[in-house]
C-alpha cells in the first residue's frame, strides 16, 4: 500500500497536535493511544472489536515500514486496543520523527477506513470528536 494521502496525513496532523501537552515523545505517544481509544469506542458498533484491532494493527504495520523506529511497537489483541512499546520507540527519536511516526499510524487508520467505509462515514467520528480537523481538509479521494 502507497504512502495515505495528504488529507489524510493532515487530518491526523491536526488530530493528534490537538490531543498532545507539547511536542515531547512520550506527549505524542499519550496523544496517539488516547486518539485510538477515542476512535475505538466510536467505531467498534460499526467495524466490531476485532475490526477495530485489525485495522490499527494494519495501519501500526504500514507505519513500521515507513518508520523504522517503530520496530518493537505490538498491539494489544483486546479493545481498548493499546500500544505496548510505543512510547519507548517514540523518546528514541527526535521530536520531529516522533511527530512523523506517530502522525503516520493515525494516516493509515485514517485511510484505510476510508477505502473501507468510504470518506463520510470513516470521518464521521472525526467530525464528531475533532470538528476543528476536518475543517481546514478538503475530501479525500476513495
Amino acid at each position: 500500500m502507497a504512502n495515505p494521502p495528504a488529507e489524510a496525513v493532515d487530518i491526523a496532523r491536526l488530530v493528534l497536535e490537538h490531543e498532545a501537552d507539547g511536542s515531547d515523545p512520550a506527549d505524542r505517544a499519550q496523544a496517539v493511544q488516547t486518539v485510538f481509544l477515542r476512535l475505538g469506542d466510536h467505531m467498534r458498533d460499526l467495524l466490531g472489536s476485532r475490526g477495530v484491532i485489525a485495522l490499527t494493527g494494519r495501519a501500526l504495520n504500514l507505519a513500521m515500514r515507513q518508520h523504522r523506529g517503530l520496530a518493537g511497537v505490538t498491539l494489544s489483541t483486546e479493545l481498548p486496543a493499546t500500544f505496548t512499546g510505543l512510547a519507548q520507540a517514540l523518546a528514541k527519536e527526535t521530536p520531529e520523527n516522533a511527530t512523523e511516526a506517530g502522525n503516520a499510524i493515525l494516516a493509515h487508520f485514517l485511510h484505510l477506513l476510508i477505502m473501507l467505509l468510504g470518506y463520510e462515514l470513516a470521518m464521521h467520528p472525526v467530525r464528531k470528536l475533532w470538528p476543528h480537523a476536518m475543517s481546514s481538509v478538503t475530501e479525500i479521494d476513495e
